[in-house]
């Protein structure tokens, strides 16, 4: 069955289980940071519908690649494409975000785009890790795959990242979940932070955050970004998952800039994919898949 998922751009602004298959199992989230083709035009173009100014273009996936679509605003004119079925080894790509930054030195915007390379096939328990692609000028062209995770892909599986840009900081804040290859997923062993504050060139050393999920250690984050809130609790991170197909969602937050966590006393039975906004009023939604 063929997969399409619109992500829009948006233009202006890891428990002793894991011990086994943890080579950070010492890491601070504040560890120090470590270093880490041409436009094809989709032939199944769709309208996205009616664009809000705010929003400068976008992409849909299909199949394993994302396809740039055609763009509504007069103030851009181009396509480009990011992830492309084949590309650099991979299989397919999946689970895509993106998120904007300013350029740690020279100020302008940086776009940052995250998605899981499988490398062998679609199988979501299948060899992956997280990647990530920057562009500098608005999308026009992609900078060479970097891995945000970079343990060998044939020995752990790495993905299902939800990322969050500290306003405040400048900083980048992906979280993801691995397991071992060859071993159920869903829910998966660890969960994991890392961070950059370099406009995504570097990441930080990941450091293993299972103990705030509790007994819901290895929940999946995401899809799509986290949260940082701009009203009622200014500056506080969220981040939602779920843990196992269908079978409870939670949240997960800080309020001081990604050093520490905690697990609010709420979850949600029986949803699944999970993803969060802040309304205009103050409140989060938060909007869960379900079967």
């Amino acid at each position: 069955m063929q997969f399409q998922a619109l992500a829009l751009l948006l233009l202006t602004a890891l428990a002793s289980c894991c011990h086994a298959l943890d080579p950070f199992a010492q890491a601070d989230v504040r560890g120090g940071h470590t270093g880490a083709a041409g436009p094809q035009k989709s032939d199944q173009w769709r309208d996205p519908g009616p664009w809000n100014e705010d929003f400068r273009g976008a992409i849909e996936q299909v199949g394993g690649s994302w396809n740039a679509l055609q763009v509504q605003s007069p103030l851009v004119n181009y396509t480009s494409d990011v992830f492309l079925e084949k590309e650099d080894d991979i299989a397919t790509y999946r689970i895509p975000s993106v998120v904007q930054i300013s350029h740690p030195k020279t100020g302008p915007a940086i776009l940052l785009a995250f998605a899981e390379a499988r490398k062998s096939s679609s199988s979501d328990c299948g060899r992956k890790s997280v990647v990530v692609k920057s562009s500098t000028d608005m999308g026009r062209t992609w900078s060479k795959m970097r891995n945000v995770y970079g343990l060998d892909v044939d020995k752990i599986v790495a993905g299902n990242q939800m990322v969050v840009v500290d306003e405040s900081t400048n900083t980048v804040f992906c979280h993801f979940s691995t397991s071992p290859v060859g071993v159920a997923c869903s829910p998966s062993k660890c969960n994991w932070q890392t961070s950059s504050s370099d406009g995504g060139e570097t990441w930080s050393k990941p450091a293993n955050i299972s103990a705030v999920m509790g007994p819901y250690l290895g929940v999946s984050p995401g899809p799509g970004d986290a949260l940082q809130l701009t009203k009622v609790k200014p500056g506080r991170l969220i981040f939602a998952g779920h843990y196992g197909a269908y079978r409870e969602d939670i949240v997960w937050c800080s309020d001081d800039h990604g050093e520490t966590y905690w697990r609010p006393n709420v979850t949600f039975p029986k949803m699944d994919e999970a993803t969060l906004t802040q309304l205009a009023n103050g409140s989060v939604l938060l909007n869960m898949r379900n079967a």
